[in-house]
């Protein structure tokens, strides 16, 4: 038996519908709900992206994400260098879950390794862990990949 899905784009999001399925009790299947599909339209996630372009002294204390080992991780700029941010990142508790450590966590970073320049602070969302907003965090995923 084929799988069979139906594709839908609704305010930005790809949605689909599996349309048959290997269940073997079809008359309980969960497989016929609309769910969401794991990749994001990619217009989308270029233009919530500002990636450095010039490297100067207005990207002191602007929020940005930087790659390092293959994971994005936010920080706020502290210095600027002639190709280089000296940042202080926040360290990752899960996907898209970050907080501020006890000792600053603060290194050089070549702006290849800045995926975006943020426009805010991470957010709260409990006392200690911030997250950034989910749209902007998997357009930052996808431009990782």
């Amino acid at each position: 038996m084929k799988i069979h899905q139906v594709m839908v784009e609704e305010r930005g999001e790809v949605l689909s519908r599996v349309l048959s399925c290997f269940c073997s009790r079809p008359n309980i299947c969960s497989c016929y709900g609309t769910s969401m599909c794991s990749f994001i339209d990619a217009q989308v996630n270029e233009s919530l992206l500002l990636p450095v372009d010039t490297v100067d002294e207005s990207l002191i204390g602007q929020f940005c994400m930087v790659l390092y080992d293959g994971i994005p991780y936010p920080g706020k700029v502290l210095d600027v260098d002639k190709s280089d941010l000296h940042v202080q990142v926040m360290h990752r508790i899960g996907r898209n879950r970050y907080f501020w450590p006890l000792l600053p966590d603060i290194c050089w970073y070549h702006s290849a390794n800045v995926i975006t320049v943020l426009s805010t602070e991470p957010q709260p969302v409990t006392k200690r862990h911030m997250k950034k907003d989910n749209k902007l965090f998997d357009a930052i995923e996808s431009n990782v990949e």
